[in-house]
């Protein structure tokens, strides 16, 4: 007997409807794919994906998890074929998707599902709940795992979209305030650095502030010791900033003596050093029999011949102390001993 191929399409196609209405009509439409599992053209059509998604959303919106992610997997394939990848529906499953490795703590699978939903809802509406909500999970994902520049990122980029559809009293938005202010405090501690302890604190206030005015107590509580931890640390590190100063200060001003110290005696010694390699060279030209002459000096234009001087038929070069024998000459200039075999 031949399949009625369009009478089952069109019962499918209300189905997807029906079990959206009445959730006890869900296990009907289960049963009637499930009786043309074997068709690949019904297994296979839009409407069959339009109800496993359907199925999924009623699921996860039951916190019945294990079901809705089944479900979700197996619209995907479907859906895709026929909507395309870049459809709302796509973006929403891999949404949920990413909503349910975050309850179950699975941080990559929940960030790649994240990220594959991201570019979807954001071309279908830039201020979409989703997005905002998207945004805050992965800056909760980045936080727990201690990236905090990142977590900070997506933090700024969630706050503007819940507080336009929320309202900035919102205890959701206090909660983001709450973690803002402990990602100070966290990177306060591990730099130093105490004007993010002043952001954090900064932050903590307003996170209280929204607390108090919707009395919500349990939030108050942890928020206000929170707030001593951090108040404490700022002053620890005040205090320790003022410290490490003073003790840098002594140290430079004991370096700076011991310092100027040293460069006296080691001035010392180079002057010492200096006279004793004068008087070993005179008194080694004085044994060897060289002719010592008294300086002869140009202050406009060092170590050049004034003019030639005969000391025995040789030149005395423009120099502090000059030697002169057997045409070898000698001279004392600039603290260096110079050797010539003719005059320049």
């Amino acid at each position: 007997m031949a399949i009625d191929t369009k009478t089952i399409m069109k019962e499918l196609n209300a189905m997807s409807t029906l079990i959206l209405k009445d959730n006890d009509k869900i296990n009907s439409s289960i049963e009637l794919i499930d009786k043309y599992k074997n068709n690949s053209q019904i297994n296979n059509c839009e409407y069959v994906g339009t109800i496993y998604f359907n199925i999924g959303n009623i699921y996860f919106d039951q916190k019945r998890y294990d079901e809705s992610f089944e479900y979700y997997n197996n619209a995907l394939p479907i859906l895709i074929n026929h909507i395309g990848n870049d459809h709302v529906h796509i973006g929403k499953i891999y949404k949920n998707l990413g909503n349910i490795y975050f309850t179950q703590k699975k941080g990559i699978e929940s960030l790649e599902c994240y990220y594959k939903a991201l570019p979807i809802l954001i071309n279908w509406n830039n201020e979409d709940m989703d997005i905002g909500i998207i945004y805050n999970n992965i800056a909760y994902m980045y936080l727990i795992n201690m990236k905090y520049d990142e977590s900070l990122e997506f933090y700024n980029k969630a706050l503007p979209i819940l507080i336009n559809l929320n309202g900035d009293k919102h205890n959701d938005i206090g909660i983001i305030y709450k973690n803002i202010a402990l990602i100070y405090k966290k990177t306060a501690f591990i730099y130093k650095n105490k004007h993010k302890y002043i952001n954090a604190i900064e932050y903590i206030d307003k996170a209280l502030d929204i607390f108090d005015e919707n009395h919500t107590s349990n939030l108050i509580q942890t928020t206000i010791e929170e707030k001593k931890e951090i108040t404490n640390q700022y002053e620890f590190c005040l205090w320790y900033d003022n410290y490490y100063k003073e003790i840098l200060n002594t140290k430079m001003k004991q370096f700076k003596k011991i310092l100027f110290t040293k460069n006296e005696e080691i001035q010392k010694l180079q002057q010492q050093l200096l006279n004793s390699e004068k008087q070993n060279f005179k008194e080694d030209t004085n044994k060897r029999g060289f002719h010592n002459h008294s300086p002869i000096i140009n202050s406009s234009k060092k170590m050049k011949i004034i003019q030639p001087i005969s000391v025995n038929n040789n030149a005395i070069y423009d120099c502090n102390v000059c030697f002169c024998k057997n045409g070898a000459h000698f001279a004392w200039c600039n603290n260096q001993q110079y050797f010539y075999k003719q005059p320049l």
